[in-house]
């Protein structure tokens, strides 16, 4: 994407940042989708393999995802914001517009406008402090690809990168 801020001693590995995403320093991304406005606190990692290497997946509630890839780190949602030292496990997916505490081990599916405070503690933003009228979430687009895949079987990256359709999107 445009304007995109990657610092000091920050690694990308196959992924997908939508414009103004923020991974500013002592960063890994693998694998992941980030979405815009995104922003990955300093230490924050997202983890891209499961340590039983297995094959991972999106633990929706009521529809588990299977990803059919060993690697896939998290999705991130526009506007959200991973406080410092934070890992997101395979697979995590963080809806538009929530925050995840400092030093949070993320499993599973943030609902948007949340605020991640630890394992079982999710609460809802306030009305004034959510942002429900923001630019649609990237999540969407990965869900709309999950569901051509079982169709047309294909790399959602190469496709993102590839596509016209999709032309804010860089792949790194």
């Amino acid at each position: 994407g445009k304007n995109p801020v990657v610092g000091n001693s920050t690694e990308l590995k196959n992924v997908v940042l939508f414009d103004n995403v923020q991974v500013p320093h002592y960063n890994y991304v693998g694998d992941s989708i980030l979405g815009y406005k995104a922003h990955m606190g300093a230490g924050s990692i997202t983890s891209n393999v499961k340590s039983d290497k297995t094959l991972v997946t999106v633990h929706i509630p009521d529809a588990p995802i299977e990803t059919g890839r060993k690697k896939f780190g998290a999705i991130l949602g526009d506007n959200v914001e991973v406080g410092c030292n934070s890992v997101l496990n395979p697979g995590t997916v963080v809806g538009r517009c929530s925050n995840i505490y400092p030093v949070s081990c993320v499993r599973g599916v943030v609902p948007a406008n949340s605020i991640y405070k630890a394992k079982g503690n999710i609460v809802a933003k306030s009305k004034e402090n959510s942002m429900e009228n923001e630019a649609p979430c990237c999540f969407y687009i990965f869900l709309l690809l999950r569901k051509l895949a079982d169709v047309y079987p294909f790399n959602a990256f190469e496709y993102l990168n590839s596509s016209s359709r999709f032309s804010s999107i860089a792949q790194i």
